[in-house]
């Protein structure tokens, strides 16, 4: 992708939907004019470089389009902002996943994970409450911010995401508390009741039991998953190899409980399990567990084919004017 559509995909996504459309048109429409006026013949990659130069940075243009203060924090503090509020994201994050595994694995106990994720989420909510705030207070008093003034340069124009490789922050946040819950829920039935004790039932019990350390792992690694994409804000080589490894976990542990039932099938069905939907059963978990790898090998196929495009994307010439 060329450096102008690299231009106007970055002042894009910092556009009102409703204005995107008409502005990216004429932003697009003067880039070419302006190249037209600079460059004699095709247009050179220091030609398109001086005129971005000219126009400004995405940011700045962006914000000339929305002249009426209607922010909580202006354009100059949202980058620190942002980067600030995803620090605190990542660390709470973090931490949550580290109490988590020392509960599980070195303490063995469940019992205080439900108070973990709400202290957490308690936590969570007043940190951002206080970093919107003070962040809103520098604006509005106009501090200055006196940050080293380096020249902006487009060659540095990240490579906009794919359609298949962007991130929804709202999205990822809902997907990492419902792990989360997904997580006190497995713990809930694991270290107390378990399953209820009629009939067959006892045999699952013990097989869900045998493989509850490897549903906790791959919670984590779901949990971890969703942490990265909290700090990336894109789908990266690295968070599709995490989802690879978060799904192989996941698919592991089904294949587990498959085994286990197949191991006792006998005597599920001597305890009066019919043999129709214990073979049912088996084969259902064996499925599961073949479609959680399948879809994280397809997910994670398909963004390094899409990484390998967008490079050779990159290196193709220049549009000519």
């Amino acid at each position: 992708m060329n450096l102008i559509d690299r231009y106007l995909a970055e002042v894009e996504r910092r556009l009102p939907v409703r204005k995107r459309a008409d502005v990216i048109a004429e932003l697009r429409s003067s880039l070419n004019d302006a190249l037209e006026r600079k460059a004699t013949g095709s247009a050179t990659e220091e030609d398109i470089v001086a005129v971005l130069r000219e126009l400004g940075p995405p940011a700045a243009v962006a914000a000339s389009y929305n002249p009426a203060p209607q922010h909580l924090i202006g354009p100059a503090w949202f980058p620190i902002f942002k980067i600030v509020t995803k620090i605190c994201l990542l660390g709470y994050a973090i931490a949550l996943v580290v109490q988590f595994a020392i509960h599980l694995f070195v303490a063995q106990r469940g019992d205080s994970l439900r108070g973990i994720v709400g202290g957490t989420v308690e936590s969570v909510v007043w940190t951002i409450g206080v970093i919107v705030l003070s962040f809103h207070l520098l604006e509005r008093l106009n501090v200055p911010l006196n940050l080293p003034v380096r020249e902006w340069d487009p060659r540095r124009l990240p490579e906009p995401a794919p359609p298949g490789d962007r991130v929804s922050l709202l999205e990822t946040i809902v997907s990492f508390i419902i792990s989360a819950v997904f997580l006190v829920f497995l713990v809930r039935i694991g270290r107390s009741t378990g399953l209820p004790e009629v009939a067959f039932l006892p045999i699952l019990n013990e097989v869900f039991r045998e493989t509850m350390n490897w549903f906790y792992a791959a919670a984590l690694a779901n949990l971890a998953y969703y942490a990265l994409l909290l700090w990336h804000t894109r789908k990266t080589a690295f968070t599709r190899l995490a989802s690879l490894a978060a799904g192989a976990v996941g698919a592991w542990a089904c294949l587990r409980i498959a085994l286990g039932l197949q191991v006792r099938q006998s005597d599920l069905v001597a305890a009066g399990l019919p043999p129709a939907i214990a073979l049912i059963a088996i084969t259902s978990v064996f499925i599961t567990a073949l479609g959680i790898f399948a879809i994280a090998i397809w997910d994670a196929a398909q963004g390094l084919s899409r990484g390998g495009k967008s490079t050779a994307d990159t290196t193709s010439a220049l549009p000519t004017c």
